[in-house]
Parts: C-alpha cells; sequence; structure tokens
C-alpha cells in the first residue's frame, strides 16, 4: 500500500492563488515589522521583503529542483 502524501495531489488555479495570497501577506507582515525595526518607508521594507521572500522562494525551487534529480 502507497503512503501518498496530500500535498502531492493538490493541482490547479486555487491552490496557486492561495499559495500567492499566503506569500503575498507574509511579505507585507514582513514589511511592517521591518518598518517599526527600522527608519525606512513602508513601501522600501515592501520591496525589500518581497526582494527578500523572491530569493528564498527561488533556492528552494533550485533546491528542489537538484534533490528531484537525484
Amino acid at each position: 500500500m502507497d503512503a501518498k502524501l496530500w500535498f502531492v495531489q493538490l493541482s490547479g488555479w486555487p491552490i496557486f492563488i492561495f499559495i500567492v495570497a499566503v506569500v503575498f501577506l507574509f511579505m507585507m507582515a514582513l514589511s511592517v515589522l521591518m518598518t517599526r525595526l527600522s527608519n525606512r518607508s513602508v513601501a522600501q521594507n515592501a520591496m525589500l521583503a518581497g526582494v527578500v521572500v523572491a530569493v528564498i522562494g527561488f533556492g528552494l525551487l533550485g533546491l528542489l529542483a537538484v534533490l528531484s534529480r537525484l
């Protein structure tokens, strides 16, 4: 009997839109937190948070691509 992982079966636009929304909310929360800790504006911190989220996301995608080839 195979043990199927629940997250492998998720597919389609609703899941994609949900993941994008969660990442966006995480980025905005990170932006507000950084605004409270620094002297920069919310817009500057939102851009910085977007870059951080993109770097982490592309890093994870790259790691998964390498691990899936092994």
